[in-house]
Order: structure tokens, then C-alpha cells, then sequence
């Protein structure tokens, strides 16, 4: 019998030839098998949408109600973040669940793509159970000759070092969605946690050239590359209730 044996920096790339298209970290390739491993699993986050591909309509229900909420913008040099300071300023309801929104932050540019098209920009809004499930909302934008009112408040709110909260609608600058793609991921930055419910806006937002710059100055190319469809279904959500206050 024969027997094989790899070292602990030959073993992730064996798996990485073997599994396929396992990323590595942006700056050097640290071999580790936290990266190698990720691909095993099925459900990784994000993927592209084909919309000849995606005929089924579900009939669940979807309720968004986001207030004005109290926030603070924060350069994490990795990513423009804006953490929810209240609590329950923001609810999501979906399968009969409860989330509620914790944060979001930005890609440059999009991690989804719709019929292999990337998007300049795209913003995930993050929603948690009191069961630790994850639930996030991307919205996708296009370029725009004018500012976006919502983007322009945060950049601001960053430059100026204030200390007072920051006060956003989600009206001032993100389109209302009439539908939503879905399908079940996982979250794309590290430890890649699956079972999170993906929503992605049909309706693409808009920001300026000038903004889209700024956030890129920031956050540099931030986004994680395509990952396998494999065999789960991507459904369209319509029936869906959506207040922004």
C-alpha cells in the first residue's frame, strides 16, 4: 500500500487543486487550512445571478422596516462599515423570523454579479437573529452624473471626525426594491459562515463617479470573487412589505 503524506503547506494547496477556486488572502498567499477548507462547503457567498436561469417565484413574505437610525461611520481601512447604535431601529422579517439590523458596509466593487455584469458598488446591510442567523440585504449601484444623498452624508460624517451620531435614511439614497433575488449563502469575509439568507435588490442605486472614487480610496478592490452556484436554487421575492422612516 502506498502512503502519502503532505506537509501542513503542501496539504491546502492539494485541496485547493483538487476542490477548485479556493481565494487566498489579497496580500501574499498564506497557504492555512481555514482557506483551503472553505471551498469544501457548497453554500459560499457571493455568486452570479442568471436571470434566464431564474424563473421561480416565492411565495413567502418579506417585511423591511428601517427608521432613522442613530449611527457612526467608521474607515476600517478594509471597508467603509456604519454600525446601528439602537437597537431595533431596524427589523427584517422573513421565514417567519426576526432580524435586526447591526451594520452596514461597503464592496468595491460589487461581490454579485447579474448575468456576469460587476457593479461599481455594492452595499450589504446586515441583519442578526437572536439565534446568531444571519439574514443580508445587498443593494448593487450604478454609476450616476449625480451625487447620492445617503453616500455623501457618510463621507462627510468620516472626514469630520464628529463624535455626535449619525443620522441616515435609507430613503435619501437607496431605491426601494420591488423584488429581491435570494438564495442561501454564506457571509464572504472570514469565517465564511453559511446558512445566511441572501437578498439582493433587482433594483440598482445610484452614486456618482466622485463617490464611487472615494470609497475605493478607502477600501481599495475589497470584493470576494464568484463562488460556485453548485446546486442551489435562486428564487425571485415580490410579496413584500418595505418602510423606511
Amino acid at each position: 500500500m502506498i502512503s502519502l503524506k503532505f506537509n501542513n503547506f503542501l496539504y491546502p494547496l492539494i485541496l485547493l487543486f483538487v476542490v477548485g477556486g479556493c481565494q487566498f488572502p489579497s496580500k501574499g498567499i498564506t497557504a492555512s487550512y481555514n482557506y483551503a477548507t472553505c471551498q469544501l462547503k457548497q453554500r459560499q457567498s457571493p455568486i452570479n445571478l442568471i436571470e434566464n436561469s431564474i424563473k421561480a417565484k416565492n411565495a413567502l413574505n418579506l417585511s423591511i422596516c428601517y427608521a432613522t437610525h442613530h449611527q457612526i461611520a467608521k474607515n476600517l481601512g478594509h471597508t467603509v462599515e456604519v454600525e446601528v447604535e439602537v437597537e431595533n431601529e431596524g427589523i427584517v422579517v422573513f421565514k417567519n423570523k426576526t432580524y435586526r439590523l447591526i451594520q452596514y458596509h461597503f464592496h468595491t466593487p460589487s461581490e454579485h454579479k447579474l448575468n456576469s455584469k460587476i457593479f461599481p458598488m455594492e452595499m450589504h446591510v446586515v441583519n442578526r437573529s437572536n439565534y446568531n442567523e444571519y439574514l443580508v440585504i445587498a443593494y448593487p449601484f450604478q454609476l450616476s452624473k449625480k451625487d447620492n444623498r445617503l453616500l455623501n452624508d457618510i463621507l462627510t460624517h468620516l472626514t469630520s471626525n464628529s463624535e455626535e451620531d449619525l443620522k441616515i435614511r435609507f430613503q435619501d439614497g437607496i431605491e426601494s426594491p420591488k423584488s429581491f433575488y435570494h438564495y442561501s449563502g454564506s457571509l464572504t469575509t472570514p469565517p465564511y459562515t453559511e446558512n445566511v439568507e441572501w437578498l439582493i435588490s433587482r433594483n440598482a442605486s445610484f452614486a456618482s463617479a466622485s463617490q464611487i472614487q472615494s470609497f475605493m480610496e478607502i477600501e481599495g478592490y475589497n470584493n470576494r470573487k464568484v463562488q460556485s452556484q453548485f446546486s442551489r436554487k435562486v428564487d425571485i421575492i415580490d410579496n413584500i412589505s418595505i418602510v423606511y422612516e
